[in-house]
């Protein structure tokens, strides 16, 4: 009972000291000692298994020792066919086809089962004669020992996931930070570069020939790197069509990487023709950990890919600093809209014939504790590409018809409110719920609404956009185009689009005064769009001279600071006061 007792113990720690144990090999040795201790002989054997290359278990070409230990260390990683010792593989050939334990006078071969088809095995030679084992108690360590190293089986194969991309082989995200922190810690990151790409249109390849196609593309790519960058680089695919690649900056640049796309993809035996956008940075240049270098390569690679196609931008202090000023401005922004920093003035639109006012546009403005105004080209721009745009504008909707009824109780009942909508928010599922909210809660007509929009919202498809607007239009809002001839001019959208009122964008508008080439311009647009039975809206009449001119041409209406600057509510009030009176 005793030695039963001892070989139990020895057992349970076997079990405790393995489970602390890192990779196969090491597992290995520790049951090559774990089973000498067993039996009472010296550690001197042989651990093998059925190598991973193997295409049937049971071919003997196909087993390879991975852990040895005393005077048979030299063994390791040798096939078992190599192996010049019958008194080895004789036992260790029957213990794994037989997936059953030999014992014979002068060796032990253990067999450890850790599937119905998949097992290692376990040699053991002693100089003496080996004492009785107890069999019940071998298999009891067998049983145990095969499940532990079937843990490290699923531990092994789920830091594979945690490291490697299964798709394409190549080590993914998590491994090229734990790369870079090992070479910043080392000292090796100087002269080195990161250099991330994106593959261009990557998105429409899949869509319009399929993922099958897509999928063999990335592997395509994967070789090409492999191929076109010397064979120390490290590579990796970062998600979808992004990979990186690490290097000395002499081989990995922006000219290296740029010319493994030189030539057109073979897929399908189709050549396809692709360009990718380059971020890079260079180590060494700061104190950053390998996550900041990352997140610096795609700050680089963002600006790359909206300077257009096969693109390449190095990162810079300027352009970090940027960044960290858009970051500011946000978090002040959402800060500002939290604590009413922002707010709503109001420019008056006036019908050019009669001079009455028809209505006012609402436009939004950033007020900082320290009254400094933030011109709304710098933060609207940042509202849009955070979507914080879409509870801004809901608030301002609601904010501008208010203002609108209070405007209607003054006198001045016909007047409509213009509020921008920005195409974030009119891609939105629900606007058109918010929009019928506003008007409910302000108790507002929809007519009294005009919705205007910019030549961007034809970005991303038409189709959306028409319906929505067509359905605003039915409630009885009008809809306007704004600041036309400086977007995405397109006769065919701008027929298709249910729009109202075209709204000429200043610079055209001011340059009739000075008789250049813009002039041109204004006056085609304005032909268009009484061609098109639109009520054409001149923007930025600064004097009589160019209220005159746009009259002449045909504009209905107009606003500019010769008719009025945007004005607080109160402001606009008194200022509607004074023109009334003015024109009667």
């Amino acid at each position: 009972m005793d030695a039963n007792r001892r070989g139990l113990e020895k057992i349970v720690s076997a079990s405790n000291q393995f489970s602390a144990e890192k990779g196969l090999r090491t597992f290995a040795e520790g049951v090559i000692t774990q089973i000498a201790s067993l039996i009472g002989v010296d550690p001197e054997g042989v651990v093998c298994a059925a190598s991973e290359e193997s295409t049937s278990p049971h071919l003997p070409g196909d087993f390879r020792v991975i852990a040895a230990a005393g005077d048979f260390r030299d063994l390791i990683q040798q096939r078992l066919q190599d192996i010049d010792n019958p008194a080895i593989i004789g036992p260790l050939m029957q213990s794994l086809e037989s997936h059953s334990s030999v014992i014979q006078p002068r060796s032990i071969t253990l067999y450890f089962r850790k599937s119905e088809d998949e097992g290692f095995a376990a040699y053991i030679a002693s100089s003496t004669p080996i004492r009785h084992v107890d069999e019940e108690r071998l298999q009891i360590f067998c049983t145990n020992i095969a499940l532990w190293a079937k843990n490290i089986d699923l531990v092994s194969e789920l830091r594979r996931d945690a490291f490697v991309d299964r798709q394409l082989s190549l080590p993914n995200r998590t491994a090229l930070v734990y790369e870079l922190n090992e070479r910043i810690q080392a000292g090796r990151e100087k002269g080195q570069c990161l250099v991330v790409l994106d593959l261009d249109q990557f998105a429409a390849v899949n869509d319009v020939l399929g993922h099958d196609h897509g999928d063999a593309l990335l592997g395509k790519v994967a070789q090409r790197l492999r191929a076109g960058l010397p064979p120390d680089t490290y590579i990796a695919r970062l998600s979808g069509d992004s990979f990186a690649v690490v290097g000395p900056c002499a081989a990995v640049h922006r000219d290296s990487v740029q010319a493994c796309f030189a030539t057109p993809f073979v897929i399908y035996e189709a050549r396809q023709p692709v360009s990718a956008c380059l971020g890079i940075v260079r180590l060494g240049t700061s104190n950053a950990s390998g996550i900041e270098y990352l997140k610096d390569a795609f700050v680089a690679l963002k600006r790359a890919k909206s300077q257009g196609l096969g693109s390449a931008v190095e990162f810079s202090q300027d352009i970090g600093l940027q960044v960290r000023e858009r970051s500011h401005l946000l978090r002040d922004l959402r800060m500002a809209f939290d604590e009413s920093q922002l707010f709503l003035t109001y420019q008056p639109k006036v019908e050019l014939a009669t001079g009455r006012v028809v209505g006012a546009e609402a436009l939004l403005r950033w007020r900082r504790d320290d009254g400094y105004l933030v011109p709304p080209d710098r933060f609207i721009p940042v509202a849009e590409q955070s979507g914080l745009i879409v509870g801004m504008g809901s608030w301002l909707l609601q904010i501008a018809l208010l203002a609108l009824q209070r405007f209607r109780a003054a006198g001045f009942p016909n007047m409509h409110m213009a509020v921008n909508v920005s195409p974030v928010q009119l891609r939105q599922a629900g606007f058109l719920a918010v929009v019928q909210e506003a008007l409910r809660q302000t108790q507002s007509e929809a007519s009294a609404l005009e919705i205007e929009i910019t030549e961007s919202v034809a970005v991303g498809g038409l189709e959306p956009v028409i319906e929505i607007l067509t359905r605003l239009r039915e409630m009885g809002s009008t809809v306007a185009i704004d600041d036309f001839g400086t977007g995405y001019s397109s006769l065919s959208y701008l027929e298709r689009l249910p729009a109202d009122r075209l709204k000429i964008d200043r610079s055209f508008v001011q340059s009739l005064e000075r008789d250049d080439h813009g002039s041109r311009i204004a006056r085609t647009i304005i032909a268009l769009g009484r061609e098109l039975g639109l009520t054409i809206v001149a923007e930025g009449v600064e004097n009589e001279t160019v209220g005159r001119l746009v009259t002449a041409l045909g504009c209905a209406e107009a606003q500019g600071y010769h008719y009025g600057r945007p004005m607080s509510e109160e402001q606009f009030l008194e200022w509607l006061q004074v023109h009334q009176k003015e024109i009667a």
